[in-house]
Formats: C-alpha cells, structure tokens, sequence
C-alpha cells in the first residue's frame, strides 16, 4: 500500500500533470492548482483515504506546500482509525 504521502504526489501528478510532484511543491506556485483543481484533489483524496477533510480545512490557502498537505491527510487518517 502507497503511503499518503505517495498518493498526494502521484493524485497532484494525475491532476496538474506537472512530473516530478516533490513534497516541498508549492501548490498554486509550483503546481499551478487552481480553486477547481483544489476541489478535485479533495474528492479524489477523501475517496482514496476514506477519510473526511473538515470544512476548516476545505481551503487551499491552509497549505502552502504538498508536505503540509500530507500532513493533515496524516493526522486524520491517524484520528480515523485511533491512533493519536
């Protein structure tokens, strides 16, 4: 199994194209995602991790880079199944 780290890059990848996605990519900077992309990425990551991104969270100027990104997925996928 890919770690969320692997699936936020290869689904940043599969979204904006843009090869290699490395976990210091800005997302608007470097990666070009825009507000419509964002949603995107939202869906297919909740899917993918069976997970549900707060409405707090729902906004991609709360990450400034693919890392920040991945930790938050990170840290609810841990509440999600118990771990703290």
């Amino acid at each position: 199994m890919e770690s969320i780290d692997q699936g936020v890059r290869s689904t940043l990848q599969k979204i904006t194209g843009v090869s290699p996605v490395e976990p210091h990519s800005l997302l608007r900077e470097d990666l070009g995602i825009d507000s419509f992309q964002f949603v995107q990425l939202v869906v297919e990551l909740e899917n993918m991790l069976k997970v549900r991104i707060d409405d707090a969270h729902l906004n991609i100027n709360c990450y400034t880079d693919v890392a920040s990104l991945s930790d938050y997925l990170t840290e609810i996928s841990n509440k999600s199944e118990g771990i703290a």
